[in-house]
């Protein structure tokens, strides 16, 4: 059973990485999370379709995008160093631009919310159904979770 130590010693991140669409992107990644010593990392604009599980080097990439035959848009994403791997629990995709992953810690559990925001651009409608999800998105805490939840857009 796998931990992720006091996060004073863990390196936890956020990156709006624009696409991970290009040649070589998961391999340039994962060389920039090995450098800097990074054991979670939640991404934005991943723009990879549907949801899935990618092993890569040392890492684990956790995915929710838009559904097959979409535009490329959004997406977000967890990358996952193999202790942060080992001490996660349970991984949720809510939508394209929101998912969940609950991890063991030290102190107990750790909820981390990868989101991106719509742009001020988007239709109100985008931006309340985004915002409802969101909201929606903390009844998978519990009571005993540390949440770490940045937003971006």
């Amino acid at each position: 059973m796998g931990l992720v130590t006091h996060p004073s010693r863990k390196r936890i991140g956020l990156w709006n990485i624009r696409s991970l669409c290009a040649t070589g992107g998961e391999r340039i990644l994962v060389d920039e999370l090995s450098r800097h010593g990074i054991c979670i990392m939640g991404l934005q604009e991943v723009r990879w379709h549907g949801d899935g599980e990618l092993c890569y080097a040392d890492f684990n990439i956790l995915w929710s995008g838009p559904a097959e035959g979409h535009p490329r848009l959004a997406g977000v994403a967890l990358v996952l160093s193999n202790q942060a791997n080992r001490a996660l629990i349970e991984w949720h995709q809510i939508s394209k631009r929101l998912m969940v992953a609950r991890f063991r810690h030290l102190y107990d559990t750790m909820l981390a919310i990868v989101c991106y925001a719509p742009t001020n651009e988007a239709s109100a409608e985008t931006k309340d159904l985004f915002y409802t999800a969101l909201k929606d998105s903390f009844l998978f805490t519990r009571s005993n979770d540390h949440i770490i939840c940045p937003l971006t857009r």
